[in-house]
């Protein structure tokens, strides 16, 4: 979620979450929900099931699993952390780190 949030009613939005870690929305006390990769801000990934509790923990783990074991490639998936098309082990290295790092957010869905 963009800070401060943008509004859609006249149309399309350009927002550029990558200048700054102060570009999305934090609640006082929760992890940054950005972090800097080759001097660009980006999101954190691992919240991957479909129930989306803005958590990263066991059930995004048993979800990986499951699209890890199909052997998707060339589709959208959640559990492509890294978005390069395909569920694979990097996915799997990406979603361990940020679910060892406890990562959550208390940001309203809006």
């Amino acid at each position: 979620m963009s800070n401060p949030i943008q509004s859609f009613s006249s149309g399309t939005v350009s927002y550029d979450f990558t200048t700054g870690v102060s570009q999305a929305a934090n609640v006082l006390g929760d992890p940054v929900q950005m972090i800097q990769k080759n001097g660009v801000w980006c999101m954190q990934s691992g919240d991957l099931n479909s129930n989306q509790d803005m958590v990263v923990d066991g059930s995004d783990g048993a979800y990986f699993k499951s699209q890890f074991k199909a052997g998707l490639f060339d589709t959208y998936n959640p559990a492509d952390t890294n978005m390069d098309g395909i569920v694979d082990g990097l996915d799997g290295s990406l979603f361990k780190t940020n679910f060892l790092l406890g990562l959550y957010s208390t940001i309203i869905n809006y």
